[in-house]
């Protein structure tokens, strides 16, 4: 009797598998200089790495950012 053929999927969300900060810090780069700041890594590890959108928003753009505000700009920066 042969065993059928099993399908599996691995789901890495949070870099034990597979390290995506690069590719993280690199879109994060490219977003921040596009809207005309200054990126550097020292600001990423404070202020973007394992931050959630508000938090890195109100880093790049002021603390008085709104939630609608920032919702919209995360949209359209994850269209990207």
């Amino acid at each position: 009797m042969t065993m059928p053929a099993r399908i599996a999927f691995i789901f890495d969300m949070d870099g034990v598998v597979v390290d995506s900060i690069p590719y993280h810090k690199a879109g994060w780069k490219k977003f921040i200089e596009e809207n005309g700041k200054k990126f550097t890594d020292k600001f990423f590890d404070a202020k973007i790495n394992a931050k959630r959108a508000p938090e890195i928003m109100r880093a790049i753009f002021g603390k008085k950012m709104t939630l609608e505000k920032i919702w919209k700009i995360d949209e359209l920066r994850e269209a990207k």
